[in-house]
């Protein structure tokens, strides 16, 4: 099987990223809350005017409120560690929460991090990238900021 050469395109192209529907209160589940603001500027715009990373996440009550929740989940010191409490949080049947999870090691220990990457990349792959980042995406606005990545407005 060769490979063909694709033609090339021409003209231009928009993405409309739409913002998530409000989501129904939990039934039993876990769902990520929905802030209760309406944001008229991009998130970079946004951040940068609440006066930075920490004061956004300060500012509502939800980022707040996550992550402490994350702080207290996220304890690890060892490899070992983080792939036991990232398996308990996968055993919940949502990768959001253990993509969450991992940012914020990736915050806390970006050397731990990759090692444990490494130490499971089939299994952790699918929850840090593709298809995991997609739903992360899709709730970007709702999940606490850190200070890694590019951001665009």
């Amino acid at each position: 099987s060769g490979s063909r050469a694709m033609p090339p395109t021409t003209g231009t192209f928009s993405l409309a990223v739409p913002v998530p529907p409000a989501l129904p209160p939990p039934t039993g589940t876990l769902s990520l809350p929905v802030p209760t603001t309406t944001r008229t500027l991009s998130l970079p715009k946004s951040v940068a005017k609440a006066g930075g990373l920490d004061a956004w996440n300060a500012s509502h009550p939800e980022l707040r409120h996550m992550l402490q929740l994350l702080g207290q989940m996220c304890t690890a010191q060892t490899v070992t560690a983080v792939l036991d409490q990232v398996h308990a949080i996968i055993a919940l049947g949502h990768p959001l929460w253990a993509y969450a999870y991992m940012r914020m090691l990736y915050n806390r220990s970006a050397d731990l991090y990759y090692a444990t990457l490494l130490a499971e990349p089939s299994k952790l792959l699918p929850v840090v990238y593709t298809p995991t980042v997609g739903e992360a995406c899709q709730k970007y606005g709702l999940m606490p900021q850190f200070r890694r990545g590019c951001y665009v407005s």
